[in-house]
């Protein structure tokens, strides 16, 4: 179901070339982007997640969301077709749609480096803050079982104290990696005496 969307989008622009004379630059942009918009998916997903590793292309998405980055990839896939189709069938290019994507792909990649270098300048400027993961590799089968759960508390804690050691001012825990329930009337730590204590020796 979720690749549908890929069948209709081709579907679509065919049919729409054959009774107009427009460019794949102009319509591929505009019906992908319509169909991930309009179409509901089971799990949310754009074609813009393609570009995750590549920096520069991706930040546009802070601007246009993934639609944005989407519409970016199907305009330079357009103008490729379009410039390569055409010079095969001895035609001439179609020199206006070309130009509008060269200079939005290229003003994408422009922003693009701004936004990482004023994100890299942010981050430099910023307060540090040494930070220590826990992860006491416990499995999935053995995290639910009540009777190890004050040992698999005292591993995270444990691993926390030498962290704390080593001068971490933040600790992470895993998801689920506390092994009770916590009532949502508590608003503060259980007692010393109570093994259920989270912030145990910890600042």
């Amino acid at each position: 179901y979720q690749g549908l969307h890929f069948g209709a989008v081709s579907w679509a622009i065919q049919r729409t070339r054959r009774r107009l004379d427009l460019s794949l630059t102009l319509l591929a942009p505009i019906f992908l982007v319509t169909a991930e918009l309009l179409m509901p998916f089971i799990f949310d997903w754009y074609i813009a997640i393609s570009q995750a590793w590549v920096v520069p292309v991706i930040q546009i998405a802070d601007l246009t969301g993934p639609l944005g980055v989407s519409a970016l990839l199907m305009l330079c896939s357009g103008a490729i077709y379009d410039a390569l189709s055409t010079h095969l069938a001895g035609r001439p290019l179609p020199k206006r749609p070309l130009i509008v994507a060269a200079g939005l792909i290229v003003a994408a990649l422009v922003y693009g480096q701004i936004r990482i270098a004023q994100v890299t300048s942010t981050r430099e400027r910023a307060e540090k803050v040494k930070i220590g993961m826990v992860q006491a590799n416990i499995g999935i089968v053995q995290k639910g079982r009540a009777r190890l759960a004050f040992k698999h508390h005292i591993m995270h804690l444990k691993e926390s104290w030498a962290l704390q050691d080593a001068g971490a001012e933040l600790l992470v825990w895993p998801e689920s990696s506390y092994p009770w329930a916590i009532p949502r009337s508590r608003t503060t730590d259980f007692g010393e005496r109570d093994r259920r204590k989270v912030m145990r020796r910890l600042k």
